[in-house]
């Protein structure tokens, strides 16, 4: 650019008539050139001379990043602006120690009694360019180019423009829309670049400072080493020494952001109507509806075509005498199950509904529910809704009976709080028939759906101190504390065990070895019990290069998920003479050895031990469970998954199952004495056994021989099981 062009860019800045485009440029000029910024200074003092010619007069500042079209103004008011960018420009050059005047974030939620500002504490609902804190709970900031940011307490951060923010201490998440990349977050080890994204960043009081990515990419710039972190990638901002992490979403504070989900054929459009119904997502399903452009004197109300109901039947199906006509769609939650399972995920649903005039009054209704499950036994899990174990977890409905102007559609509207640990939800059209169950023309146009988290702060964690020691000391734990089990998630990490010797329950998750290299042990001592509710879960070693052992002499009460090893070098969980009862628990060995890295989970069961499981999954990489000596029920087990070695050594005692599976690679079945007894439900020869799919089957690791096994039948309380073991 030849300096015309540079002259003609900065009177259109003084003349505000710059183009959006025109603005970055300009701040990129300002910002990377030293011989632009004093042109910048010489052309704006050559204005601002004028105004010495009138009356001197208060002056409101204007942002210089703020673009905004104008008709050129006189000259009078030309000099006005010109004074005011001077005093602007030497605000900017001086890094905005000072605050302007200008409002760059509006507060949308607010849960904490004071922010402050120069420690003096401020009632606005909207923030300048400045300095600010807050103590404790959370903010919630709205900023221009689609950026909301949440801020949990205690924080200190500086809102430098509408671009960027420095964060001193504390946390915050920030969900930037397409117009804001770009957007920056300082902090006191590194520059945090957003790239379109869901972000998180965290300093602690001390200066350790962490990014976490839940969606998209960021770029994080130390000392002029540039990473780029994608979903679920994290880092820990050390100079000359980053350390990658795992992303941990619950640790941060969660903006209110809507989710990229809807549902297909909203404005029915298309004619992909099912027959029955719907077991995936992507389509209506049920009863006999057709897509029509008109019926009568009514069209559709958006696009060209609308959806009538033509019978309370499926199409080419049997009348069985109901008298409402439905229609289902499924819509998948799974991509968000770290943001549903925080709570506070909201389902507003809509549709237009409307009637030919000569049909009876009649009852429209649109519904909406959450179900936890597999969606394609949605049929099933709808029929036995009403039971009190059902998999419905919520509903919300909306009823209308239509008036009789068929040139009017009418709204109907329903709201759903989703609540964690929901899979999936069903929508449902209706219509009631006549008394005569007749459907002379009923429709409905323009299904909506939006699905969006409310601000949430972060899962309130406690972490283990690091030492050897009683669990039940308060200052073994970092905040010299007693951990909360109703709220917090427990996290034990360090070199040092943690030993449980009375009755601990908690709420939440207990998970150890939490970060890349790190340690977590736990012991619980023979007079020990941990319980965790169904709402947590049980990780034994979350991250890479990470080892963690947990040995159970008491007791281990299980209700949700379990993970020996998700990621780690090496994860040990030891029964030893212990009792695990996971009857409602899926208990899963190298959960991510698929990603290549080298995890290896051990389970070891010894001196009478006990095991009791839904599943028990032996999946990648090395997985090895040993029974030395104890027993083993679980409904269903799975040895070997898509790569590495999955092994169960049977030294002394019994597994008895309900489903045994091999998976694709290589997984071994290895008896070792005449004492390894293995029951399996339902009647089955010795062929059927070693003919199993997959499978190897080994005595003292060599393979086993159909004449060194013995079966016989037998009856566990009312149920059939084939009894093996070693002649």
């Amino acid at each position: 650019m030849d300096d015309k062009e540079l002259i003609k860019l900065i009177d259109a800045y003084l003349d505000e008539s710059l183009t959006i485009e025109e603005t970055e440029e300009l701040n990129d000029l300002l910002e990377n050139s030293l011989d632009f910024r004093q042109q910048f200074r010489n052309r704006v003092k050559l204005h601002s001379d004028l105004s010495s010619h009138y009356d001197s007069q208060e002056l409101e500042i204007i942002p210089f990043q703020k673009a905004k079209k104008a008709s050129p103004k006189p000259l009078y008011a030309l000099i006005l602006l010109a004074a005011s960018i001077v005093i602007l420009v030497l605000i900017n050059l001086s890094n905005f120690k000072n605050t302007d005047s200008s409002y760059i974030a509006s507060i949308s939620i607010k849960e904490t009694e004071n922010i402050l500002q120069n420690g003096k504490a401020i009632n606005e609902n909207q923030l300048a360019r400045g300095e600010y804190s807050i103590d404790q709970g959370m903010i919630e900031l709205d900023l221009p180019h689609e950026v909301t940011v949440a801020i949990e307490g205690p924080a200190s951060f500086q809102l430098v423009d509408d671009r960027k923010m420095i964060l001193s201490k504390g946390k915050i998440s920030a969900h930037v829309g397409e117009s804001g990349k770009g957007f920056v977050v300082d902090t006191p080890n590194g520059r945090i670049i957003d790239l379109g994204t869901r972000f998180g960043v965290s300093v602690s009081a001390s200066g350790k400072t962490e990014a976490h990515v839940f969606q998209g990419k960021i770029n994080v710039l130390v000392d002029n080493q540039l990473t780029e972190l994608t979903k679920n990638q994290a880092l820990a901002l050390k100079p000359g020494n980053n350390s990658k992490l795992n992303a941990d979403q619950a640790s941060f504070p969660l903006p209110g952001f809507p989710l990229e989900l809807s549902l297909k054929n909203a404005d029915f459009e298309s004619d992909n109507l099912l027959v029955g119904w719907p077991q995936k997502t992507g389509a209506w399903g049920g009863d006999h509806c057709e897509s029509i452009k008109s019926f009568k004197d009514v069209v559709a109300f958006s696009n060209s075509k609308m959806l009538r109901f033509v019978n309370s039947y499926a199409k080419g199906g049997t009348d069985k005498g109901q008298n409402v006509s439905q229609l289902w769609q499924v819509v998948d939650l799974r991509q968000y199950s770290d943001e549903v399972g925080r709570g506070g995920v909201r389902a507003r649903l809509s549709a237009f509904i409307n009637k030919v005039s000569d049909a009876e009054s009649t009852s429209f209704g649109i519904m909406a529910l959450a179900f936890k499950g597999d969606m394609s036994h949605v049929k099933s899990y709808w029929d036995r809704q009403n039971e009190p174990l059902s998999e419905l977890l919520a509903k919300a409905s909306s009823q209308l009976v239509a008036d009789f102007d068929n040139k009017t559609w009418e709204k109907l509207e329903a709201q759903l709080h989703i609540p964690a640990g929901s899979d999936f939800l069903l929508i449902q059209l209706s219509v009631d028939g006549d008394s005569n169950r007749n459907l002379k023309g009923h429709f409905v146009d323009k299904v909506n759906l939006e699905v969006s988290t409310v601000a949430r702060r972060s899962m309130p964690l406690a972490d283990w101190g690091g030492d050897e020691g009683s669990w039940h000391d308060a200052s073994n734990w970092q905040t010299g504390l007693h951990p909360d089990l109703e709220r917090e998630s427990i996290r034990i990490m360090g070199a040092g065990k943690a030993v449980i010797s009375t009755p601990v329950i908690s709420k939440q998750a207990v998970i150890l070895a939490t970060h890349n290299k790190s340690e977590g042990h736990l012991l619980i001592d023979d007079a020990g019990s941990l319980s965790i509710s169904a709402n947590g879960e049980l990780i034994v070693g979350y991250n890479e290069l990470g080892v963690a052992t947990l040995e159970v002499k008491g007791t281990l009460r299980t209700r949700s998920r379990a993970f020996i090893g998700r990621n780690n070098k090496s994860s040990t969980v030891i029964l030893n003479g212990g009792l695990w009862d996971g009857k409602d628990t899926t208990i899963r060995m190298a959960q991510y050895g698929e990603r290549g890295e080298d995890t290896k989970s051990f389970l070891k069961i010894l001196n009478g031990g006990r095991l009791n499981a839904k599943k028990l999954e032996l999946v990648h990489d090395l997985s090895h469970l040993e029974l030395v000596d104890g027993y083993i029920t679980v409904n269903e087990l799975k040895i070997g998954g898509y790569n590495g070695q999955a092994i169960l050594t049977h030294n002394k005692g019994t597994i008895r199952i309900d489903k045994l599976k091999f998976g694709p690679q290589s997984g071994s079945f290895n008896f070792m004495s005449k004492d390894s007894i293995l029951e399996i439900k339902g009647s089955l020869s010795i062929d059927d056994l070693l003919r199993s799919p997959g499978s190897e089957w080994l005595f003292r690791g060599q393979r086993l021989k159909a004449t060194s096994l013995k079966v016989k039948s037998l009856e566990v309380n009312g149920v059939k099981y084939s009894s093996f073991r070693i002649k």
